[in-house]
């Protein structure tokens, strides 16, 4: 959907799975798409309907380059997340490849300080998990594949870019169902993400 000041909202419902957002960020990095905000909600299946239940993800893009072909693109996204979740593309080297590419674009963020938080008393619900950092190619996939490579159950995502910087809040819960009470668990995802945010 085309918005004003030439940006996109590309809406994406699936089935829930481990990884799923990070795979969806992956693809929208490795199409030259800028993530400049993100919604991921994530709901059980009303009674009566078979199935796990169901993420919606909601993105909001920087207008893809000048004499692309709109269509196109979204087709080869659509393929593209197909093939990341069957295991036919991997987005880690994918995305390597594009990062070091002598075509590359320098990053274009202002040199900043990383900070990660994990805060499990402002809900009753959740851990957040607050990330600020500069912005680059891939950013938001290599956060969410932490989060899930750590186990964590992604429920919401708020993510802005302002400035060349991230602030995201990943609203998150142990495999377990619940929140993440135990310090030491607290601070392994602290490093993970600031290491993931370099």
């Amino acid at each position: 959907v085309a918005l004003p000041h030439g940006r996109f909202q590309v809406s994406i419902a699936a089935p829930d799975q481990p990884g799923l957002f990070a795979v969806l960020a992956g693809v929208l990095a490795l199409h030259d798409l800028n993530i400049l905000s993100a919604e991921v909600l994530t709901w059980k299946r009303p009674a009566g309907w078979s199935g796990g239940p169901i993420a919606v993800d909601v993105f909001v893009v920087q207008e893809p380059g000048e004499g692309l072909y709109l269509e196109d693109l979204w087709q080869r996204i659509r393929r593209a997340i197909s093939y990341a979740l069957t295991g036919k593309l991997s987005l880690d080297y994918r995305l390597e490849q594009k990062r070091t590419s002598p075509l590359a674009l320098a990053p274009s963020a202002p040199k900043g300080r990383r900070k990660v938080r994990v805060d499990s008393e402002s809900s009753d619900f959740y851990t957040l998990v607050e990330v600020a950092a500069p912005d680059r190619l891939g950013l938001l996939y290599d956060l969410a594949s932490a989060l899930s490579g750590l186990g964590l159950i992604l429920h919401l995502a708020r993510i802005a870019t302002s400035a060349g910087r991230i602030h995201d809040t990943f609203y998150v819960r142990g495999e377990d169902g619940l929140k993440i009470t135990d310090p030491e668990r607290a601070e392994e995802i602290r490093k993970a993400l600031l290491a993931s945010a370099k």
